[in-house]
Formats: C-alpha cells, structure tokens, sequence
C-alpha cells in the first residue's frame, strides 16, 4: 500500500510539473536595425527598430520599411527610406526577428529596394519563409494612407496579400489631428510624419551647398 500511495504522490507531481510547464501560445516579433512598421495586421501601429510585437499564432501581415543616414561621406548624410514592403507569414510558438541587410550607401539602399532581401529567422538563426512586396504608390506623396494603400493591396494577386485583415472604418475627418500643448486654442499640430517627408523630399531636391547650409543650421539650432 505504501508502495501505491508513492507512485501515486510521483504520478501527481509530474502531472502538476507538466501543467504548470510555461507554453508559448504566441508570436514574439523583434524588429532589426533600421525597421520600422506601419501597419500590423490591418491596424495602425508606429514601432521602430528593437521593439517587440506579440501576436497570436497564425497568419500576419505588416507594413515597414527601412531609414538610414546615407550620403557621400560622413559629413554629408541625411536620412533616407526605402519603399514601404508588405510582408506577409504564418508563424507559431516562436521568438523571431525580422531585419534588413546592413545599409550604408544609397547604392545599398537601392539595391535592397530591388532585392527586398529581409531576413525573418527564429532566435536559433533558422530561416522563416515569407512572401513580400513593395506597396506601391503613385508619384510623390507627402502622407501615406497605409491602411488604406494595404486594403487596396489586399485586393490584389499578390502573394504577400490576405483577406484576413481589414482597415477600420474611419468615423469623421480621415485623419486625427491632435493639439498640441503650448500652441493657440484651435490651432492644429503639424503630422510629423508629414513634416519628415516634406524636409526628406526637399533636402534631396537641394544641391550640396543647400545640404551644407541647412546640417549647418541644424547644429547651430540645437
């Protein structure tokens, strides 16, 4: 009886041990240098390089793209961003990362805008297989409507494309225009991302002198 009541008590504890086991029921996603994303699985969501996703396991679909300071030499660099990719995967119970190659020329960067060569491996450095494509856009546009440029992507052949995420309804005006503290009551702060594509357009306008004079400017205003 003695014996019995032993294995019992040794069945119960490796059955509690098992229970109380973690299990990984999701999807950790790191991002690598450079990356950043738009839009996470038809939502809206502005995450830089080093942060971490957590999604549930199964399907996802993300907009990023890749800045970097380029330039003809240390003293003339000015940040730069590739095409804005689609990137679509099914991954379960995993850590991953997802990164660009190292990028230290426009010569690179443009490259890395044919090839679209990103990296999506496990934390044991195993190769996650993915479809990708660019999201194109039509001539030169100050502000992206990601959401809607992916609703419009998904409607496409594309193998990077899903029917799985849908953009929200937007009530009101189309964007959210916030207030800023300090400004006038009814005045509107500027997008930022509006404005960093407005002085990343015009600085690549600008010819070299221009270049020097603003970095110049830049640093004495600091």
């Amino acid at each position: 009886m003695t014996h019995c009541l032993k294995t019992l008590a040794v069945s119960f504890g490796l059955t509690a041990s098992v229970a109380a086991a973690p299990v990984m029921a999701e999807v950790r996603l790191t991002l690598g240098e450079c990356l950043d994303t738009h839009v996470v699985d038809g939502k809206e969501r502005n995450l830089g390089p080093g942060a971490e996703l957590v999604l549930a396991n199964g399907v996802h679909q993300l907009v990023v793209d890749c800045t970097v300071s380029v330039g003809r030499s240390e003293d003339e660099t000015f940040p730069e961003t590739s095409e804005a990719l689609v990137v679509r995967f099914d991954a379960s119970d995993s850590a991953l990362t997802l990164a660009a190659p190292t990028i230290r020329s426009r010569q690179q960067l443009e490259a890395f805008n044919r090839s679209r060569d990103l990296r999506l491996q496990t934390a044991g450095g195993d190769e996650v297989g993915y479809q990708v494509a660019v999201l194109e856009k039509e001539g030169f546009q100050v502000f992206r409507d990601y959401l809607r440029e992916v609703e419009v992507f998904n409607r496409s052949s594309s193998p990077a494309a899903t029917s799985g995420f849908r953009a929200p309804a937007v009530a009101g005006a189309a964007t959210d225009v916030k207030a800023s503290a300090g400004q006038p009551s009814g005045a509107a702060a500027p997008d930022q991302e509006l404005v960093n594509q407005m002085l990343r357009y015009w600085y690549l306008k600008a010819d070299p002198k221009t270049r020097n004079e603003w970095k110049n400017w830049i640093l004495s205003s600091e």
